[in-house]
């Protein structure tokens, strides 16, 4: 995925679940049941989850998940009229080293009896040898009679015509019908046949997705994966929330902090400019007192005709102090400070870069600990109009409010070969309007 397509998605699609797809075409969470003898009887215990939920992974989907730690996430209760049982959710933290993962499809072989048919050589009995000549004889018979039938032919004609066919069945009887030795008999036998079945197959979903799926049926496997990813949703709510809180209360503190700091720049800045433009002054001076005594030795030296003058020598030409570097002011999203806002932005597409004043207030009041004293004190800056930052009373624009300036010096060099280039394409531009315009094929409005 490239990061122009990154950047667009909501944070909530960048985060990617591992779900299992069964063979009826349903998405649960990889798991199984608790095997006391492998894993341990208490399941109170972190170890004895570690030890199922490593084992299951390992068995549904070949994933070694033996070196990372695990977090009791979620404990669902389910009381029935019987019994109770219980579903104990819990997520790696997976180490850099075992990623990315690879997770494998899991197939099952069985090996069952089938039933098929194959074609066995009989040896024939002797009433199915006499009635294949019986039939035979028979058929000889027919064919007999049927030659007598003939009409409308002449006497001649019909004796030839009779001796060919007495002549070509008596061959036939004696060949014989060609008993054969043996039949084909269809007989019914059994074999063995493996038979693959797709038990788990693994499923890469996004929680933007767990949560805008609706499953067509609810069941106890798509209710556990919506819980899951609104109670991991929920979480990020609330880190996200109490990073904008402690955004908001260091705010204040940072404008102001910014204030002066861009207020000692300006003035560092000045007094710089201050001091370049007192050195080019004394250059100038010094340029200036140099020609000046050169001037004077060589009119003494005219106005004393042959006598000879000391002319001072040259003084080393002064060198001109170098200029300032010019430098720009480019404006920078601090992406770690806009990134837990851009939670709570729901736009489609790209990030508006706005969140809604009421959501605001609402982190505050449900994760903060403030009176409405503090809360109003604590929003103050977000209602003032600093370079942009807040342009709306229902919209917050978090983006321009996280926005730095930045100062990068200008490549002379490149700004004039870019000057140069411009100059280029404007005179080829004239260059070619002048010679269309000599042709007549260019026509301007009075």
């Amino acid at each position: 995925i490239n990061a122009e397509y990154m950047g667009k998605l909501h944070p909530a699609g960048k985060l990617h679940f591992l779900l299992t797809k069964l063979e009826d075409g349903s998405q649960i969470l990889p798991g199984g049941l608790h095997d006391k003898k492998k894993d341990g009887a208490d399941v109170s215990k972190d170890t004895v989850l570690k030890k199922a939920a490593v084992r299951l992974m390992k068995q549904q989907h070949n994933l070694d998940l033996d070196a990372c730690k695990f977090q009791r996430c979620m404990d669902i209760k389910y009381e029935g009229e019987e019994n109770t049982t219980r579903t104990i959710i819990v997520t790696p933290l997976l180490k850099p080293d075992i990623l990315p993962l690879k997770p494998e499809t899991k197939v099952d072989t069985e090996e069952v009896d089938v039933k098929t048919f194959e074609l066995e050589d009989v040896p024939l009995t002797d009433e199915e040898r006499e009635k294949i000549q019986k039939d035979f004889d028979e058929k000889i018979m027919k064919e007999r009679a049927a030659a007598q039938n003939y009409r409308d032919e002449r006497e001649l004609d019909r004796c030839e015509r009779l001796a060919k066919v007495e002549e070509f069945l008596a061959q036939r009887e004696r060949d014989g019908p060609g008993i054969p030795a043996t039949k084909k008999v269809r007989k019914e036998v059994t074999v063995k046949k493996t038979i693959e079945h797709t038990v788990a197959v693994p499923m890469i979903t996004s929680l933007q997705t767990l949560l805008a799926r609706a499953a067509a049926e609810e069941t106890q496997d798509s209710f556990e994966v919506k819980v899951f990813a609104f109670l991991f949703d929920n979480l990020l709510k609330r880190i996200n929330g109490e990073r904008i809180i402690k955004w908001l209360e260091e705010l204040g503190p940072r404008q102001a902090a910014e204030d002066a700091e861009r207020k000692l720049k300006r003035q560092r800045d000045a007094e710089a400019d201050d001091e370049y433009h007192k050195q080019v002054e004394e250059f100038n001076a010094k340029r200036k007192q140099r020609a000046e005594a050169k001037a004077k030795a060589i009119e003494a030296k005219k106005a004393e005709g042959e006598a000879h003058v000391d002319i001072p020598e040259d003084e080393p030409e002064p060198e001109l102090p170098p200029a300032p570097k010019r430098k720009r002011v480019v404006n920078v999203v601090d992406e770690e400070l806009a990134a837990p806002f851009r939670f709570f932005d729901d736009a489609q597409g790209n990030p508006s870069g706005f969140i809604q004043r009421e959501e605001l207030l609402e982190i505050v009041h449900t994760l903060g600990n403030f009176c409405q004293r503090e809360v109003q004190e604590l929003l103050q800056p977000t209602t003032q109009s600093r370079a942009g930052a807040a342009s709306s009373s229902a919209l917050y624009h978090y983006q321009l409010a996280c926005t730095m300036e930045r100062e990068e010096e200008i490549d002379e060099e490149a700004e004039r070969r870019k000057e140069a280039e411009n100059r280029a394409a404007v005179a080829t531009a004239a260059a070619a309007a002048d010679a269309l315009a000599s042709e007549g094929t260019l026509t301007t409005p009075a």
